[in-house]
């Protein structure tokens, strides 16, 4: 399979949960449990205390309470669990486990600023909500990132995105100044996704980059996302001489935050592409066994960026990959791949 077809493939794959959308409804029914973090603690030793199952319905208070019977396990120094929305209507729980004498990802402390945003953009921003929540009641989650940043198939949605454009491009250091010096976390988080938008790509990384450093997981999950769509326009349009670097891509791959896993990943899978033997290298250092249990996951779609970084950094060969994720079969990939690792 050639790599056009690869694209089209995992972009099929991928295109509904492209946009982030934690399950937010009074009731849910749980799908699937999956787990991240675990190194020296077992699964068995932390479900007692997560006891939540699939079949079960939840609520937000569910999951948190849930988070604080994590934390007092034997070995836990942190935990988190999210809702992510939905596979076949029931909602998928991740459960991050951080282990006492893990290394934590540390994040910027919370900005005590008083910028703000111009109210062109916050009402650009709730018209977008607004309409994205009807395209999700739908199911449409499809979109063109063509241009280095998404432009969804809804009409809504789509002409308050391209409204973006012009907002990113008049209001360019307003959004700069908010990102980096606000005191509301949703402000910060609406700045970093129009910021996207920008038309001169090249000139809001360095802005984007340093947000993924934000305290808070929303500002983090946007400025991740729009690097990512801003790093595979990159690829496509070199004449730009876009640089996006990857290195805290790859450090978010080992975060307690499950939207930090799911953006660096698919931005990951972008910029492996290639086969750049230094990132290769350096993920083989820092997030094998993150990419590993990420690759294990039992959701096809979350899990298939991990299985192709991870089949990159053991050398699969790209044909092999493809194949492999058109019939779902992962757990071979995974196999494989761990195999060479070891023999290396």
């Amino acid at each position: 399979m050639c790599s056009k077809q690869l694209n089209i493939l995992i972009a099929a794959m991928l295109s509904f949960i492209a946009t982030p959308h934690v399950a937010s409804q009074k009731n849910s029914t749980v799908g699937i449990v999956d787990f991240y973090g675990l190194r020296q603690i077992t699964e068995a030793q932390v479900r007692p205390a997560l006891r939540i199952a699939e079949g079960d319905t939840i609520t937000e208070s569910t999951l948190r309470s849930a988070e604080k019977r994590l934390r007092a396990v034997p070995g836990v120094s942190n935990a988190r669990v999210d809702g992510v929305c939905c596979d076949n209507g029931k909602t998928l729980v991740y459960v991050g486990i951080e282990e006492k004498g893990t290394p934590a990802l540390n994040f910027n402390p919370p900005p005590k600023g008083r910028a703000r945003l111009p109210d062109d953009v916050v009402r650009a921003g709730a018209a977008f909500d607004a309409a994205f929540e009807k395209a999700a009641e739908r199911g449409d989650f499809q979109e063109d990132q063509s241009k280095g940043h998404s432009l969804m198939r809804d009409p809504g949605a789509r002409a308050v995105q391209e409204g973006f454009v012009a907002l990113a491009d008049r209001y360019g250091q307003q959004l700069r100044d908010v990102l980096r010096d606000s005191d509301k976390q949703e402000q910060r988080a609406l700045a970093a996704q129009v910021l996207g938008y920008a038309t001169d790509k090249a000139s809001v990384v360095g802005d984007l980059s340093s947000a993924m450093r934000d305290s808070d997981a929303d500002v983090r999950n946007n400025a991740t996302r729009a690097l990512w769509l801003i790093a595979a326009f990159a690829r496509k349009a070199p004449d730009r001489k876009i640089q996006v670097p990857p290195d805290k891509f790859v450090d978010l791959l080992n975060s307690l935050t499950w939207t930090d896993r799911n953006k660096s990943s698919l931005a990951l899978m972008s910029l492996t592409e290639p086969r750049d033997p230094a990132l290769l290298s350096t993920l083989r250092q820092k997030a094998v066994p993150a990419l590993t249990e990420m690759a294990r996951w039992k959701h096809r779609g979350h899990a298939v960026a991990s299985v192709m970084i991870l089949g990159r950094v053991a050398g699969i060969p790209e044909s092999e990959l493809a194949s492999a994720a058109e019939i779902g079969s992962h757990a071979t990939i995974v196999d494989a791949a761990l195999k060479r690792l070891e023999a290396k």
